[in-house]
């Protein structure tokens, strides 16, 4: 696991799923396959959900 200071924390699960948390609040955990979460992050990078910010 990565750890940082309130910032989200990733690990692998054994079931080959990521686990991702808030460290402030470490009892919310959302499971993603590493697929969606490249996906996820892929449209973070180009911009895809900017629009949700305004």
């Amino acid at each position: 696991m990565i750890h940082f200071r309130n910032r989200p924390q990733l690990a692998a699960a054994p079931d080959s799923t990521i686990r991702i948390r808030e460290s402030d609040d470490p009892d919310t955990v959302l499971t993603a396959s590493p697929g969606a979460l490249r996906a996820f992050l892929r449209g973070v990078r180009t911009g895809e959900f900017d629009h949700l910010a305004t």
